[in-house]
C-alpha cells in the first residue's frame, strides 16, 4: 500500500480533533487503502543500484509494486566514475565496460597491491 497521507498531513491541515471519536490512524490507513485500489499505474520511486541488488527489491521491481526511475530522469554525477576509469587506466588496467564501479575498484586494489 501506498502512503499518500499521514496522519500528521491530516492533523496539520484540519486540526487535531479532525477524528472526534474515530480512530485517526484507522481512518488515514482506509484512505491509503482506498486511494491505493483507485491508482492502477505504479508510483515512480528512485531505487539506489545498491537497493535494487536486494531480493526483496527485485521481487517488488519483478511484480510491478516498484518502478525505477530511468537514468534519463535522474540526475546522475559520473565525475567518480571518470576518476576510476583514469586512475585504472594510469595503472595499465584494460577496463571491460561491463564491469560496475565494485569490479573496477577491484581491479585499481589488485594492480596497486602488484606494484
Amino acid at each position: 500500500m501506498t502512503t499518500f497521507i499521514t496522519v500528521a498531513d491530516v492533523d496539520a491541515l484540519l486540526g487535531s480533533d479532525w477524528a472526534g471519536a474515530g480512530d485517526p490512524v484507522l481512518s488515514v490507513m482506509q484512505a491509503n487503502a482506498w486511494l491505493t485500489s483507485k491508482i492502477k499505474r505504479p508510483v515512480p520511486v528512485e531505487v539506489p543500484d545498491e537497493a535494487a541488488k536486494i531480493d526483496f527489491v527485485k521481487a517488488l521491481l519483478k511484480n510491478g509494486d516498484l518502478r525505477r526511475v530511468g537514468a534519463d530522469e535522474l540526475e546522475v554525477d559520473d565525475s567518480e566514475d571518470e576518476d576510476l576509469s583514469a586512475q585504472a587506466e594510469a595503472l595499465g588496467i584494460k577496463i571491460n565496460k561491463a564491469w560496475g564501479e565494485n569490479r573496477l575498484r577491484e581491479e585499481i586494489a589488485k594492480a596497486q597491491a602488484a606494484q
